[in-house]
């Protein structure tokens, strides 16, 4: 599909996410309402990251998948009576779109640790200090697989942004290594059989490494990169 064509598809799958949200309200299926905000945000976030390739302002769209997060946990809490219910939704990328946007976004911190090894480093890209160890550690546990070794690779070069703050030319060359490595991504098995945000397969030229965006951003570098948050 053509981006124009991508944008109305997730125009549709947002109003039968909405329509399947409703349903699970009216039953008070939290589970179901998991799974329909989940499909809520990913539409939001590919319809600002095809806008983004296509050099438009995305911020409107990444908003909006950051405000469905936002409702989604209190409705979860609501529903389930769970204390960390938001371990059931996109946590890690919402945290990282309220890094770009600066908007605020707060979840608990029993929910991030249950979160898988990857959404745990997208909630860490998106808050951690250089400093911290975490990271590591988690990327260590991701080069244990050859399946997740690129994604593994390409999250040691976000943090290697981060830790760069300051030294513009060490950035610039992890920048290019960055953008590199989401070109890879078309052929990677991992990244093409995960979530369309991911730029996996077919999806690759048609969105960002929004990660990269954030890694950028809060390194405080300035970047020319197709990839990097302009707005």
């Amino acid at each position: 599909m053509t981006p124009q064509e991508s944008l109305s598809f997730f125009a549709g799958q947002l109003e039968r996410s909405s329509n399947g949200l409703a349903v699970a309200q009216a039953s008070r299926n939290w589970r179901l309402a998991a799974v329909n905000y989940g499909q809520l945000f990913k539409c939001h976030l590919m319809q600002g990251l095809i806008s983004w390739r296509l050099q438009q302002d995305p911020t409107e769209s990444l908003c909006e998948a950051l405000a469905v997060v936002a409702e989604g946990i209190s409705t979860l809490r609501t529903l389930s009576h769970l204390p960390d219910a938001e371990k059931n939704l996109p946590i890690g990328k919402a945290a990282l779109l309220a890094s770009l946007t600066g908007k605020r976004f707060e979840v608990a911190n029993a929910a991030c640790a249950t979160l898988p090894f990857d959404s745990q480093l997208d909630f860490l890209l998106a808050t951690s200090r250089p400093i911290d160890t975490k990271p590591a550690l988690l990327i260590a546990e991701l080069r244990k697989s050859k399946r997740t070794s690129l994604a593994a690779e390409t999250y040691q070069n976000y943090f290697d942004i981060l830790a760069s703050e300051g030294d513009s030319e060490r950035i610039e060359d992890l920048t290019k290594q960055g953008e590199l490595l989401f070109v890879k991504r078309a052929r990677d098995s991992f990244f093409s059989g995960g979530d369309q945000t991911e730029g996996g397969g077919p999806d690759n030229s048609l969105v960002v490494d929004f990660r990269l965006a954030v890694a950028l951003k809060r390194a405080r570098k300035r970047s020319n990169s197709l990839h990097a948050w302009a707005w």
